[in-house]
């Protein structure tokens, strides 16, 4: 959705010039290909005007394409976007899925990738081409799928082994905070190349939090000033050379200035 995923599929693909002249507006989302736009409309149950992004594309306007080829498919919803999707087709469009059938399923419940397998001819391909012949983090993906615990450790694949107490999330969140510089100073994170996965958004190892420690960490190497900035009813504090999504965009904030415009509650000083 936010672009960055068809943004490097089309930095890959356009590397062959002959595929960048028939291909050159081919790869995008299936948001911007739908053409979802914003709309309001009023909102019954809460008796307001409320705010929503729906399709241009849809079965009375469908697409003007012949072939779909959808990258990730596993990621499709085969309950929210995929009808969506196929409405806008028009009769005989050929569709090829592209997807791992390792990957977890989308957010918003079972993939349309499960249909597919079951309904459409299959290509299966087993080599592996990212890791080299021998990887520990290929031969470990294979441990894990299978239910193996007994994993290889090297250079590419570490257990971080904590000790035998049981620690609750946020004592574990506020060991990161200690544990990051030292990783940075060893040679062991690189925050230009090394992110964190984690399987939450609101809990103390949640994304939202792990963010505010690299964020921390990060600035205090560059000894950055940060300010508090009120945008409506959120508050949240950034500091300029922060790296950030903006219109689904990756950015970098250079300048920070108050706006004259605005009278309401003063933030904290920076």
């Amino acid at each position: 959705y936010t672009r960055i995923a068809s943004g490097n599929l089309r930095r890959a693909i356009h590397k062959d010039p002959a595929l960048e002249a028939v291909l050159t507006h081919n790869i995008t989302t299936i948001h911007n290909l739908l053409e979802y736009t914003p709309e309001t409309y009023w909102d019954y149950e809460l008796s307001k005007e409320s705010f929503r992004f729906v399709p241009k594309r849809t079965a009375s306007n469908p697409l003007d394409i012949t072939h779909l080829v959808i990258e990730e498919a596993t990621m499709l919803g085969a309950a929210d976007l995929w009808p969506k999707l196929y409405a806008a087709l028009r009769p005989g469009v050929r569709i090829i899925f592209i997807g791992d059938i390792n990957q977890l399923q989308p957010v918003f419940g079972a993939s349309v990738f499960n249909y597919a397998l079951m309904q459409l001819p299959v290509v299966e391909l087993t080599q592996v081409y990212r890791q080299k012949e021998g990887s520990s983090i290929l031969d470990n993906a294979h441990k894990i799928l299978k239910g193996d615990t007994k994993l290889i450790e090297d250079q590419n694949f570490k257990i971080i082994r904590g000790g035998t107490i049981q620690h609750g999330q946020a004592k574990l969140a506020q060991s990161l905070g200690v544990t990051i510089p030292k990783w940075h100073e060893v040679g062991e994170y690189d925050p230009e190349q090394d992110i964190f996965l984690s399987p939450w958004n609101k809990h103390d190892l949640g994304t939202d939090n792990l963010n505010k420690i690299v964020a921390q960490f990060l600035g205090d190497m560059r000894e950055a000033v940060v300010w508090e900035i009120i945008a409506g009813i959120a508050k949240v504090y950034l500091a300029v050379g922060d790296k950030v999504l903006f219109n689904k965009q990756v950015g970098y904030i250079t300048k920070i200035s108050r706006n004259g415009q605005y009278y309401g509650k003063g933030a904290k000083p920076e």
